[in-house]
This record gives C-alpha cells, sequence and structure tokens, in this order.
C-alpha cells in the first residue's frame, strides 16, 4: 500500500523531468534555430563504405563459423548412424578445413589493429592506403 504513493511521486517527477529535459536555456526546442540541417536523401547525402578491413573481418568469421558449423553436423549425423567420425570422407575435409580457419580470430584481430594504426596516422584519411587493401585481401585471398 505505501508503495503506489512512493511510485506515484516518482512518475510525477519524471514527468517533470521531460518537459524541462526539452528545453534549452529556459526556450523550448521548437524557437532553437541554428541547427545544421543533415541531407537525408539526394546528390548531398554521403554514404562511407564498409573498409577493406572489416570486410575481411566479416568474410573470416564467416568462414570460422561455416567450416566449424558444418564439422559439428557431420560428428552429429556420424554420430546418429553410428559411424565413426574417421569412415565420413566429409569429417576428414572440415577437419583439415579447421587447421586453417583457426588463424581467422588471430587475422582478424590483426586486420583491426592495421587499422586501427593507419587511422590514427593519417587521421581520417586511411580509406586511401592502398598498401592496406591490398594486403588485407591478400591474406583474405591465401585463407579461403
Amino acid at each position: 500500500m505505501q508503495v503506489a504513493p512512493v511510485l506515484f511521486a516518482l512518475m510525477a517527477a519524471c514527468v517533470q523531468g521531460q518537459q524541462t529535459f526539452l528545453q534549452v536555456g529556459g526556450e523550448p526546442m521548437e524557437a532553437v534555430t541554428k541547427v545544421k540541417q543533415v541531407p537525408i536523401v539526394g546528390s548531398q547525402f554521403e554514404v562511407n563504405g564498409v573498409t577493406t578491413s572489416m570486410k575481411c573481418v566479416v568474410s573470416l568469421t564467416i568462414q570460422f563459423m561455416v567450416v566449424y558449423t558444418a564439422l559439428a553436423i557431420s560428428r552429429m549425423l556420424a554420430d546418429s548412424w553410428g559411424m565413426k567420425y574417421d569412415n565420413l570422407p566429409v569429417q576428414k575435409i572440415l577437419q583439415t578445413a579447421t587447421l586453417t580457419v583457426n588463424f581467422a580470430p588471430m587475422l582478424a584481430i590483426l586486420f583491426l589493429a592495421c587499422r586501427m594504426r593507419v587511422t590514427q596516422l593519417q587521421r581520417a584519411r586511411a580509406t586511401h592506403q592502398s598498401g592496406c587493401r591490398s594486403a588485407c585481401t591478400s591474406v583474405l585471398t591465401l585463407c579461403s
């Protein structure tokens, strides 16, 4: 019974706080005129694409998850059919593929660290680095 008045007081305080929250310097938000207009669509709208290093990280993550999921499914099927793991040729292939994708997390961290360092050195001009881009794509090609 005593909880209801406390909750009512909290709700009233929240409503009071919201009314003052929407005001800037004692003026309502509608009176503020110096606001930068950002284009939503059209020729002035600028879209920054996904960087090459992030494409590499996403690709490595997908490869890692696909290989280990396929390995788990093949082992589950072998267990359900009462077979040994070594008798399934797909399981041998996937077991070998896991040796390659085990490097994916380390390469992803390497790509992110390289991207962060280039961004730090170039101060937002890192998208124009062709050396980093070619290194990321070549390592990604070698891993896949």
